[in-house]
């Protein structure tokens, strides 16, 4: 036949809940670990992303300049002076290379970039997942603990208490 693991429920709890909370953990390390050799193997890919960032944050600084120019002159381009077309010009054509050069970072490889993607969403779940499994761990643990506490070992200490107590009283025999 067989036994449990331990002689009542809420130790079974205690040492259940613990397990899943040290489980979580090991799945969440496992997974870090594995998120960490994949972006090592992938860091010339994630760095051109970074640089594809850069890229576009330089595009569009650029158009805002180009904007605060059109802007300054109430946004009729009629009215603009010729210094001010002349770089307004000169904002949109360089604009338009970075806009082309951002493009051809961020779209240099598709299925890289699903990858990484898939990689990253996997992690995330993975992440709640493990935060999930330790804080039901704790809660489950914390119950086993506290009812093994509260509804069985307050009344064996005192039962046991109460046996040594009488044994020491007893008469002898003889």
């Amino acid at each position: 036949m067989i036994s449990p693991p331990t002689d009542n429920l809420y130790k079974f709890l205690a040492v259940l809940g613990l397990l899943i909370a040290g489980s979580s953990g090991a799945f969440w390390w496992n997974a870090s670990n594995d998120f960490d050799a994949f972006f090592e193997s992938n860091e010339g890919y994630i760095n051109m992303m970074f640089e594809g960032a850069e890229a576009y944050g330089r595009f569009a600084a650029k158009t805002n300049e180009g904007i605060a120019i059109y802007n300054s002159d109430q946004g009729d381009i009629n009215s603009l002076s010729e210094t001010h077309k002349k770089e307004l010009d000169a904002i949109l054509q360089g604009s338009e290379k970075l806009k082309v050069e951002t493009g051809a970072l961020l779209d240099a490889n598709p299925a890289k970039r699903f990858t990484v993607n898939s990689k990253l969403e996997k992690y995330q779940w993975a992440r709640n997942i493990s935060v999930l499994g330790d804080a039901l761990g704790v809660l489950i643990s914390g119950f086993g603990f506290y009812f093994w506490h509260i509804r069985l070992q307050r009344h064996i200490d005192h039962l046991h208490s109460q046996v040594t107590h009488n044994k020491s009283v007893q008469p002898s025999a003889e």
